[in-house]
């Protein structure tokens, strides 16, 4: 049967991450790339599957035509979403590592210079030392986060799917918020959520809406478990809608009827914080003065605050379990400079340790003359009766 394919870009935009990566490649002196992550699979020749967790390559020669390695049943999905038509499957019980060692042997790589990614969970110590055995004339090379260097830049045509997602995050995060009120259980508000984002066009999220109400919303990464919200308690919520794979997550805050001295001054510190991380968030600028300036106005609420103290970090394309893209963090002590192009998501929030939950953020583009926010609900601790 024939299958059209459906890309989520165009093949000349894959065309020229594969250019950019394979630069890359020449200046490590290296051969071809063996790439295992699904994510940076998926960046650079659009593959998409929600299994994610298996064992994939793409093989990609300095020169030539990249190859993909993957399940035979996993073909359909390659043929609708990637832009690269050499494969290599394997049946059900068939053995994904000898096939990736013939692959490498018909490229003729066997005493080469190859890349690997050792930093991810879709290459496994066994697997990879079945590969190194079996080429012990070639020179294995540790490429970990060689990909992430060009995800971190996004294009045009990726912040444009942000831009998308952010509107659908937005249509989500106002349902959720709407349906906060005393006597809703937690799983109502997280079903609002999940309706909004879906009827809004949100494809399969990275992570499913996050609700943490009353005392749950003072604990770090909880989520709902059938709790009924009352006057004075906080619910925190976070969530992302996504658009071709792309995420622009939001966090925001609701009380039940007029919040208490702890909870405003959780809230202005944190409004204070996000408005000056935010403003310093301009090329040229590094990271460490946006964590500084952060990290002044945290401090307001009190010590006793539960703060994770990183101020943003990269997002874009994402596969369960997370929309975290890149291994870039805004803290204190690191002079990266901010940069057009890179998208970042800014998570300030603060627990009261099993009491209180207060959490305001948005995703930010950084553009050529400032940045851009996308995300565009109220910025605001929300009140609800």
């Amino acid at each position: 049967m024939e299958i059209t394919p459906n890309l989520s870009f165009s093949v000349e935009e894959y065309q020229n991450r594969v250019a950019r990566v394979r630069q890359s490649m020449a200046e490590r002196e290296l051969d071809a790339l063996l790439v295992h992550h699904f994510p940076n699979i998926c960046y650079l020749s659009g593959y998409q599957s929600f299994n994610n967790y298996d064992y994939y390559v793409l093989l990609l020669p300095l020169e030539g035509e990249p190859a993909l390695i993957l399940w035979h049943s996993e073909l359909g999905n390659a043929r609708v979403s990637s832009w690269i038509t050499k494969t290599f499957t394997f049946e059900t019980q068939g053995d994904p590592v000898a096939l990736t060692i013939d692959m490498l042997n018909e490229y003729g790589l066997g005493n080469k210079r190859l890349g690997m990614e050792l930093n991810t969970g879709n290459l496994t110590v066994q697997s990879c030392q079945r590969i190194l055995d079996a080429f012990p004339e070639a020179t294995m090379v540790d490429c970990a986060n060689l990909v992430e260097e060009h995800r971190t830049l996004k294009s045009p045509a990726e912040v444009a799917h942000i831009r998308e997602a952010a509107a659908i995050t937005d249509a989500g995060m106002g349902a959720a918020v709407e349906a906060a009120h005393a006597g809703a259980s937690d799983q109502e508000i997280s079903a609002a959520a999940y309706q909004a984002l879906i009827s809004e066009g949100s494809e399969y999220m990275c992570l499913q809406p996050v609700v943490c109400a009353g005392a749950l919303a003072g604990i770090p990464h909880g989520n709902h478990r059938r709790i009924s919200v009352k006057e004075g308690e906080t619910i925190l919520l976070e969530l992302s809608g996504c658009v071709h794979r792309y995420n622009a997550p939001l966090m925001r805050a609701v009380v039940i009827g007029p919040p208490n001295e702890t909870v405003k001054r959780m809230a202005d510190a944190i409004l204070e914080t996000l408005n000056g991380v935010i403003e310093t968030m301009q090329p040229g600028r590094v990271f460490d003065e946006a964590a500084e300036i952060g990290e002044a106005a945290i401090a307001k609420a009190g010590a006793e605050m539960i703060f994770h103290h990183h101020f943003a970090y990269s997002v874009g394309l994402g596969f369960p379990p997370t929309w975290a893209d890149c291994p870039v963090r805004v803290m204190k002590g690191d002079q990266t400079l901010f940069e057009p192009g890179m998208v970042l998501h800014l998570p300030i929030s603060l627990r009261d340790a099993g009491r209180y939950g207060v959490a305001i953020s948005e995703t930010v583009v950084i553009t050529e003359d400032g940045n851009e926010v996308v995300t565009k609900l109220d910025r605001q601790l929300f009140q609800r009766p």
